[in-house]
């Protein structure tokens, strides 16, 4: 059996996909928290969750184009993880508070909006191509 080295936690905290993956959650909390925000400044009845998922997507966007997500894929990826963490939080509100009704009506809306919004900025924000030599400008006749 092998002792773990003091340093191992060192390194497992300054390892990129941890790192992007602990930002991750703390924005999709914070998408929580803002989305917590725009709910008890709208008044909600029976619709309005439906209607929520309009400032969440425009939340989840914004949040997005700061974090400045590229591509599909990754707007996939983080979409994911957002909603998930989303739906955590609104989980563990609705066992906090009791009411266990919310997931009959259209608390979806907002995950949804959640999962979509980055993908949506993914799409209009596509990852930078590369040049190929054959594109690529003819700089060897303009020295000469």
């Amino acid at each position: 059996m092998t002792a773990t080295r003091p340093d191992d936690g060192r390194r497992l905290a300054n390892h990129p996909v941890l790192m992007r993956l602990l930002i991750d959650i703390g924005v999709g909390f914070s998408i929580f928290v803002l989305a917590m925000i725009t709910w008890a400044v709208l008044p909600l009845d029976s619709l309005g969750f439906l209607f929520s998922g309009i400032p969440v997507f425009l939340i989840t966007a914004l949040l997005a184009l700061a974090v400045r997500v590229r591509g599909r894929r990754e707007g996939v990826r983080r979409g994911v993880i957002w909603a998930g963490v989303f739906a955590v939080c609104v989980l563990v509100m609705v066992i906090g508070n009791q009411t266990f009704y919310v997931f009959g009506s259209f608390v979806y809306v907002p995950v949804a909006a959640t999962a979509l919004a980055p993908i949506v900025v993914g799409v209009i924000r596509r990852p930078a191509q590369p040049v190929t030599a054959r594109h690529a400008p003819n700089t060897a006749a303009k020295l000469t």
